[in-house]
């Protein structure tokens, strides 16, 4: 969000190299999660050798994702093949000429080695004339000494193209991320803070699943739900003018968000929300099913109730709690 606000973008755009799982995973984040109410909404492009093919297997899974006027998701799958053709300038150019700057790069080709040739290759066409000076995450399975010391983060003060390493067995697969159940924390809190927003809807609560409901006993497609209300709390932050401490910065653990930003942001949170319900299989209806998986609340922030309206409310309100979770060094201005 800050390398699209820093090269002026109106939007979060992701390029994504290659469509395989890890690569689908970060798709689908991204589409529900980077909803900002400074830009607009989110825009991925996947690229690579067998596009056609990956664009059906998206359909295939995510057959609501671009079915619904006005819920449709922006994502679009163009050819690039790296083992034909040279990652270079030229190549950038090309797609910058279809879909626009990027503000970050995702590398997740399903091969360590492929990975690290093309991330090498896009961190010399990017910096090439400061062309895309955009993060590039660099998938690996398990940690080498190339991502130990070239792909390590932004190690410069220079706004440029850097590696990132992501995604080793090494730190995604620990003890304390698993067993201890750290990566639901932040998910079970905003389980926690929807279930004080439906209190008040007492007439209702029986329909709704996962109302009332301990965290363990919540079905799956409201967990994933959760988690993407979690994985999109450090956006509110950054919304509000915040950003985690980092290195020796001492943070105030308490941040929080303007008055006057609660309803763009309870906006925002609504759109964010249909678009990972959209992803998770539901689309739009009357009446609600949660069988077959229709919402009445999938459409408009215009058409909503004051009480679906306030549910977002609730959410929003939720983020700081649930992002100082993970931020116990807490959070600094960002500058004006």
């Amino acid at each position: 969000l800050q390398h699209a606000r820093l090269g002026g973008h109106a939007r979060p755009p992701l390029l994504q190299f290659r469509y395989e799982p890890a690569a689908e995973a970060c798709v689908t984040a991204a589409q529900s999660t980077f909803w900002s109410c400074q830009l607009g909404p989110p825009r991925v492009t996947v690229v690579g050798p067998d596009c056609a093919d990956a664009e059906r297997r998206f359909a295939a899974r995510y057959p609501q994702a671009r079915a619904h006027a006005g819920l449709a998701l922006d994502i679009q799958f163009l050819p690039f093949d790296w083992h034909a053709h040279p990652v270079d300038l030229a190549q950038l150019q090309a797609l910058h000429a279809q879909r626009g700057p990027a503000t970050a790069l995702v590398v997740s080709t399903g091969s360590d080695a492929d990975n690290i040739g093309v991330a090498l290759a896009l961190k010399r066409a990017c910096n090439e004339t400061k062309f895309w000076p955009a993060p590039i995450y660099m998938k690996e399975t398990n940690q080498t000494e190339f991502s130990k010391t070239f792909a390590s983060g932004d190690e410069t003060e220079e706004h440029d193209a850097y590696i990132q390493a992501f995604g080793s067995m090494q730190t995604v697969a620990t003890f304390r991320l698993i067993c201890d159940g750290q990566l639901d924390r932040g998910a079970g809190t905003a389980h926690k803070y929807y279930e004080l927003g439906s209190g008040e809807r007492s007439g209702r609560k029986n329909e709704l699943e996962a109302a009332g409901r301990n965290w363990r006993e919540v079905k799956e497609t409201y967990r994933v739900a959760n988690r993407a209300v979690a994985d999109s709390a450090l956006v509110k932050l950054w919304d509000g003018g915040w950003r985690p401490a980092q290195g020796t910065e001492v943070g105030d653990e308490h941040p929080a968000l303007p008055d006057g930003l609660i309803l763009p942001l309870a906006e925002v949170e609504h759109a964010r929300w249909c678009a990972e319900r959209v992803l998770a299989g539901w689309q739009p209806g009357q009446p609600r099913d949660n069988v077959r998986r229709i919402h009445s609340s999938l459409k408009p922030w215009a058409e909503l109730s004051q009480g679906e309206k306030d549910k977002d409310v609730t959410q929003v309100s939720a983020a700081v709690e649930i992002a100082t979770l993970f931020t116990p060094q807490g959070f600094v201005r960002l500058p004006r």
